[in-house]
């Protein structure tokens, strides 16, 4: 397998970490592992198994669900609003960035609500785009298994986001731009948030799959990804 597959392989399995734990360290922890157990060469890694370990690895920490109250600060979800500083509001491509930042770390909040099993299975399918197939074989369940529960992700998703999130409806009381000027001078979103780059408005209003398949992929830094690569390409009495 090449080093462009393998880094590949690498991001992808970031991704699934990245949005069922929520944080970026937590997820690189649980990738290093994930490498350090895989038992053959590189040759044979498949991407598959690696999620599937990660997978593995995040059920064994015993991630539990989280009300939104929790995982998103009061001024996201409050009535109070304020108005942008004006070297962003003169700078609307900024603007829009903070805004896509705003609706990923959001949604991933939002995520928290659900069990860890549903989480998975929700970001496999519908963050990441993979297969009723290939989702049952990393969850270990039959396929049947996954409308159940795709089911019980989408019902607290739809409760938390459908009266609320503009883009559900844009009637709905909140907006992104509307929150974004608070969260910045309340310190609770960062001008380094913006990566991965987020499209701010998505044209699938009120599709909740859709919506979620809007989210970008999460990458490895060179730095991250080198030493990674590097065990999967030495034997496995190394690591």
């Amino acid at each position: 397998m090449s080093s462009t597959d393998l880094r590949s392989d690498l991001d992808q399995a970031f991704t699934l970490a990245a949005y069922v734990l929520g944080s970026r360290s937590d997820a690189l922890e649980v990738v290093r592992f994930a490498v350090d157990s895989v038992p053959i060469g590189a040759e044979s890694v498949r991407s598959e198994e690696l999620l599937r370990l990660v997978r593995d690895i995040i059920a064994r920490r015993g991630t539990r669900a989280r009300p939104v109250t929790e995982t998103l600060p009061a001024v996201w979800s409050g009535e109070e609003t304020r108005n942008l500083p004006p070297d962003l509001a003169d700078d609307p491509a900024r603007t829009a960035a903070l805004a896509g930042a705003m609706r990923r770390v959001c949604f991933t909040a939002v995520l928290h609500s659900i069990a860890e099993t549903p989480r998975c299975a929700f970001v496999l399918r519908h963050v990441m785009g993979l297969s009723d197939e290939t989702v049952s074989r990393i969850l270990r369940t039959h396929a049947g298994n996954l409308a159940t529960l795709r089911a019980r992700a989408r019902q607290p998703l739809e409760h938390r986001l459908g009266p609320h999130c503009e883009h559900f409806d844009p009637g709905n009381p909140c907006s992104c731009q509307g929150r974004l000027g608070l969260a910045l001078a309340e310190g609770s979103l960062r001008e380094t948030d913006v990566d991965p780059a987020t499209d701010p408005a998505p044209t699938c209003t009120g599709e909740l799959e859709r919506l979620y398949r809007t989210l970008p992929k999460y990458t490895l830094t060179d730095d991250e990804a080198e030493p990674l690569l590097a065990l999967l390409r030495g034997p496995a009495s190394n690591r």
